[in-house]
């Protein structure tokens, strides 16, 4: 019999991700995958659903309680879990994207969505498999990271999107083969300000349109870091 798999969202604000999940490619996978929004304060010990508390050391901020967390993803002892991290050395892109997709081919994944400082490190250590750097910034919480990694993974995920060749032209997809990005993309009007859509594009010859948009995409190389 077939695994159906899941994929969990572990998050102090389960409303966010759960109206996220009804919109564009998450609402169409949802009839091939699984989706479960864990609200973290479920597993609080006290009465007023505490996840958090202060560092040791006396620094500032709060830091998510590794016992928490641990009590969440311990509910599913199997899930490849996963977070999002300004510390980590990893940068999410699309090579990353096809990791998670191979490994959700046999595992269903976690995402930690952290939130005010941090995660405890013991949690990090003993409990997440792969942690992802967005860029040298911070944002509030881990839930736009991890909706993004999402994402990324379920788009390749078989008969998700209509047409099954689609991801293979995106962007990143091309950049695998290439090194360098997908050219610049064109549409009505044909002239839009004074500046009007390249010749080569609406000249109805293949191999002209063809090698303007390889030589285009010289000019746009891929960021790896």
């Amino acid at each position: 019999m077939a695994r159906s798999p899941h994929i969990r969202f572990i998050t102090i604000y389960p409303n966010l991700i759960e109206h996220y999940l009804k919109f564009g490619v998450f609402n169409k996978a949802g009839s091939i995958l699984s989706y479960e929004v864990i609200n973290l304060r479920d597993f609080a010990d006290d009465k007023h659903g505490s996840v958090d508390d202060k560092p040791y050391g006396g620094i500032d901020g709060m830091v998510l309680r590794a016992d928490v967390l641990a009590a969440a993803v311990n509910i599913h002892p199997h899930d490849y879990i996963v977070s999002s991290s300004p510390r980590s050395e990893t940068y999410f892109n699309q090579h990353e994207a096809h990791h998670l997709l191979n490994t959700f081919q046999d595992k269903d994944i976690a995402f930690i969505c952290g939130r005010f400082s941090g995660i405890d490190e013991r949690f990090e250590r003993r409990y997440i498999k792969k942690s992802y750097s967005f860029g040298d910034f911070v944002v509030s919480g881990g839930e736009l990271p991890c909706l993004m990694m999402a994402e990324a993974m379920i788009r390749l995920y078989p008969g998700v999107l209509g047409n099954k060749n689609s991801w293979h032209h995106d962007s990143f997809a091309v950049s695998q083969e290439t090194g360098y990005v997908e050219h610049p993309l064109y549409t009505k009007p044909r002239v839009f300000e004074g500046e009007p859509v390249p010749l080569e594009l609406i000249s109805g010859d293949h191999k002209i349109k063809e090698k303007w948009q390889k030589s285009a995409s010289y000019h746009r190389p891929l960021r790896l870091k």
